[in-house]
């Protein structure tokens, strides 16, 4: 494994107001219940919430209409069982800014936005945060971004895509990219070279939650069978929340480091979520900047977040046993102990 510094850490993704925004989650309908592939949806829509409006641009692109969900299934929730969750899409809380494809054509409407980005939105000093929630394959390290009906198998989205994309676009110098992505085996976007320049030096940044050989983990599923978002999200955007716990104005030394927020994230994952948290999140930094501040590198209020996050309605907690007391399988918890 290597060092700390060098690629295995996560940080909250940064938005500030030079940053576009634009995130996939390639989800298709026939999976899309909260039993099943639903969490990526969850996250998806989390951060949908906590971001919107924010910075100088924005495009979330789905192939399901929101409406589509929350007649089929009525609601998504993000939150760990053995604690209370948040609602991040039902009736009354829904979207108004999602851009809704065909599967057959929602990588090649991703990568366009991408381009309109580049070519019509960004300027020297902006910076691009990329959202990614879909399967991932290994090897490859392909995410999973819609459906090709004559081949009959998913349409993959690669980081040679991206650098493609961005070579294309022919821009008088190379953007500040972060990609964010809860797949499975995600870290092969930090390992790649196809993101790395002739000297081997980071082109991107990235934060994953799966290294390029392990599979991401959902939140435990509830006794009613939902899976409610990712572990990985919930740490980083716990990690973000914490944020507001500090002074409005504080001094510098109150200010967290990206090492130190790795390691804050890293004991909230192993420690606070789920003691048997098996993959280890992968970071990589564009230009080595580990001793800045989250704050500084953000430019918002992180009260802001806060805020948002607990307008979110509500929802008991599902699984009651005490945090040490988690292996017992959920069929023998009694109705008793079910508030969800």
């Amino acid at each position: 494994m290597t060092s700390l510094q060098a690629e295995h850490t996560t940080e909250p993704p940064p938005v500030d107001a030079t940053t576009h925004v634009i995130a996939v989650v390639g989800i298709p309908l026939v999976s899309a219940a909260p039993s099943a592939d639903g969490w990526f949806l969850s996250d998806f829509y989390l951060f949908n919430h906590l971001f919107r409006g924010l910075g100088k641009s924005q495009l979330w692109y789905t192939g399901i209409e929101p409406d589509t969900l929350v007649e089929k299934y009525g609601e998504f929730v993000h939150g760990s069982p053995f604690e209370p969750r948040r609602v991040v899409l039902d009736r009354d809380q829904r979207p108004h800014d999602i851009v809704v494809r065909p599967e057959t054509t929602l990588r090649d409407d991703f990568l366009k936005g991408f381009r309109a980005i580049l070519k019509e939105k960004w300027h020297v000093g902006d910076r691009i945060l990329i959202l990614a929630f879909a399967h991932g394959e290994p090897e490859t390290f392909g995410l999973m971004v819609g459906f090709d009906e004559l081949r009959r198998e998913p349409v993959r989205l690669f980081p040679g895509d991206i650098r493609t994309t961005v070579a294309e676009a022919e821009l008088e110098a190379w953007p500040h990219i972060t990609l964010f992505s809860t797949s499975c085996y995600s870290g092969g976007w930090v390992q790649t070279s196809i993101l790395r320049d002739d000297g081997n030096v980071s082109m991107t940044s990235a934060m994953t939650a799966a290294p390029s050989d392990s599979v991401s983990e959902s939140q435990p599923r509830s006794v009613s069978g939902r899976f409610a978002g990712s572990m990985f999200t919930s740490a980083v955007v716990g990690q973000l929340l914490r944020e507001a716990d500090l002074p409005q104005r504080p001094a510098p030394d109150e200010l967290r480091s990206y090492q130190k927020l790795v390691a804050d994230i890293k004991f909230t994952l192993f420690n606070e979520i789920d003691v048997r948290f098996p993959t280890e999140p992968t970071f990589r930094a564009q230009g080595e900047r580990w001793q800045d501040s989250f704050r500084h590198r953000s430019g918002f209020d992180p009260s802001l977040y806060q805020e948002r996050y607990e307008s979110l309605r509500l929802v008991p907690a599902s699984d009651l046993r005490p945090f040490g007391d988690r292996s017992r399988p959920l069929d023998k918890i009694t109705n008793a102990e079910v508030k969800a």
